[in-house]
This record gives C-alpha cells, sequence and structure tokens, in this order.
C-alpha cells in the first residue's frame, strides 16, 4: 500500500466520528422536520437563527450521506432523512439521541483499563444514580425510550413477518420498554393478546403507545423486577429484546430463569440480540456495540455467539435451541419449555 493510501483511508477512519456528530447535530436542530419540504440555506438559515455558511456546510454533509437531495442551493430530505422526522410511520430520529454516550465513548480507553463503565468519569455519578433519575424525569424517559423506539418498531416488524406466531396467544414483552417490538408483532398477528412487563415508570410510556396503535383491547402492562421477578404468567411466547447483552452470564441465567418459569410447558421464548460469530467477530456495526456494553455496563456484558446463549439457555432447562439469522442488527434465539 503506498503511504498516500494509508493517509486517505486512515483519514477516513480518523474522522468518521464527525459523521455521527453531523447526524446528532442535524436531530437536535430540528433539520429533518424542517426539510420535509424543500427550503433554500437561506430559508433555513433564517429559521434555526444560524449564520448561513455554518448551514451549507452541515447540509453538504447530509447530502453526501445520503440523509438530503439537493438541487443546487435548495435541499429537502431523501427517503432515508425521511425516516428521521417525528412524523415518519417509522420513526427512526430516536437513533440520534446520544447523549450522554459519545462523551462516554471518549474514555474508552479508561474502560478498557479498569474493565469497567466510565459513567463517572463521564458525568459524576454511577449507573444506578443516572437510571434512578432517569426513571424519575419523564422527559429524560420519552427521550431514552425514543432511542429505544427506533429500533423496536422495524425489528418488531420485520420478527412478525420471520417467525409462525400462529400456535401461539399471548406474548410476553419481558423488560419491554414502550412495548413497541410486542405491539409491532400484534398488529401484523390480529389473534395476538399481549403483556408488557418493565417497571412502573417506563409502564407509562408502554400504556402511551398501546392506546396510539388501538391495542388497549389486546394488552395490559404489568410490573415486574427484572432480577427479582416473579414474571407474569399466561402468556405462551415471551419476548427479551436487547436485554441480556447489558448482564453477565450469571445475571442472564437469573433472567432466562424467570422466563422459563413463566412460560407454559411447550412455550417459546424468542431472544432478539445481536448473535456474533464463534470468534466474537460479526458486523462492523456489531462489534461496535459490544464494545459500547464495555464502556456502558458492567464486566461480562457483551454481544454472545450462539454457542454461548445456547449454553445459558439449556442451563437454565430450554431445549430446541436454534438460530435465525434476519436482515436487521439482531438475530433470533429461538428456544422452547420442554
Amino acid at each position: 500500500m503506498k503511504p498516500i493510501e494509508a493517509l486517505n483511508r486512515l483519514r477516513r477512519i480518523g474522522l468518521a466520528f464527525g459523521v455521527t456528530h453531523c447526524f446528532v447535530a442535524a436531530h437536535k436542530l430540528g433539520i429533518f422536520d424542517r426539510l420535509v419540504e424543500r427550503k433554500t440555506v437561506g430559508q433555513l438559515a433564517r429559521e434555526l437563527g444560524i449564520e448561513p455558511d455554518a448551514v451549507r456546510r452541515l447540509l453538504v454533509v447530509l447530502h453526501h450521506l445520503e440523509l438530503l437531495e439537493r438541487d443546487g442551493d435548495t435541499f429537502w430530505n431523501a427517503e432515508l432523512g425521511g425516516f428521521c422526522t417525528s412524523t415518519s410511520p417509522v420513526p427512526l430520529n430516536g437513533l440520534a439521541d446520544l447523549d450522554p454516550f459519545l462523551h462516554m465513548w471518549e474514555l474508552l480507553p479508561e474502560a478498557m483499563k479498569t474493565y469497567a463503565p466510565v459513567w463517572v468519569q463521564a458525568l459524576g455519578a454511577t449507573r444506578q444514580d443516572i437510571w434512578d433519575t432517569l426513571y424519575r424525569d419523564p422527559v429524560a424517559l420519552r427521550r431514552f425510550a425514543r432511542y429505544m423506539h427506533a429500533y423496536s418498531v422495524a425489528i418488531g416488524q420485520e420478527i412478525a413477518e420471520k417467525y409462525d406466531f400462529s400456535p401461539h396467544r399471548c406474548v410476553l414483552d419481558v423488560a419491554g420498554g414502550s412495548g413497541e417490538l410486542s405491539q409491532q408483532i400484534a398488529l401484523r398477528h390480529p389473534h395476538l393478546r399481549g403483556i408488557v412487563m418493565d417497571l412502573p415508570n417506563v409502564l407509562d410510556v408502554a400504556k402511551e403507545h398501546i392506546a396510539a396503535n388501538g391495542l388497549a383491547a389486546r394488552f395490559t402492562t404489568q410490573h415486574a423486577d427484572l432480577f427479582e421477578g416473579p414474571y407474569p404468567k399466561g402468556a405462551d411466547v415471551a419476548t427479551l429484546s436487547w436485554i441480556l447483552h447489558d448482564w453477565n452470564d450469571d445475571q442472564c441465567r437469573t433472567i432466562l430463569r424467570h422466563c422459563f418459569e413463566a412460560l407454559p410447558s411447550k412455550g417459546v421464548l424468542l431472544i432478539n440480540e445481536c448473535v456474533m460469530n464463534e470468534d466474537y467477530s460479526g458486523t462492523l456495526e456489531n462489534e461496535l456495540y459490544s464494545i459500547f456494553m464495555l464502556v456502558v455496563c458492567d464486566p461480562g456484558a457483551r454481544e454472545r455467539p450462539f454457542s454461548q446463549h445456547r449454553a445459558m439457555l439449556e442451563s437454565v432447562g430450554f431445549r430446541e435451541v436454534e438460530h435465525r439469522r434476519l436482515e436487521g442488527p439482531r438475530d433470533l434465539v429461538v428456544a422452547r419449555k420442554p
């Protein structure tokens, strides 16, 4: 490789953080909502109260990222940018709600050296303090729910399409947050009822989503502690979506044991996680997410290969464990209770 080629590739890698910050800035400034209609740089600059030259520089980058279309000095949302509006049927704007994680990523070397999350170093408070505050703040809680919601809608739709729910009657959404994943499944399969399980303040958000989706007659919410249990009974299929990667193996087994006890004989558990290859490789995004867990979670939290999922599931009694690769960022691990 020529030195100039190495320079170009390493420069691209080194500036990748700028892509993230441009995406986050566009979201914070409300640019995607404003560019539902075509606007010139001058028009948008006046609306934002920002120097036109600064606006143009950001819009040019967003166009390069295929988020915007352009005709000279006029810009508007491309199809991809349309998903970043607050009115999109599948709103993905929550993916840009990355505070405070951006600052925590800066402390990755510290997280690696200590093999511990960096909440205190980044924010001056422990992880538990941060989450306790989040649960008490309705605005912050809904902002975080919007981040998770951005994943749950599209992934819930894919699971609803790819997995056969016809034998089932009720789905339990364990630590379901807004419950959007299970609700998307139920919207496609109208014979299903649902139970969203989470903490009380989170269930307030879930109730809002249940009402908005017109599922109040089919869905209920129930409070249960993820580790203390017991989980609600009455469902014959349960979902665990992006839960296990937050915890070490022993904690995961506790969660799985509660799921096992909540399900009837022949019940099914659907685990929705980034399943890595056996050598811990995967897509670049999933490899980065495993690093993300190192920065924000306690030691042992990580994205796992299928063999580790299967071992944990079988250790608590599940059988017929299989891995189904999906198109989205997370796969399905399917396990059955004898």
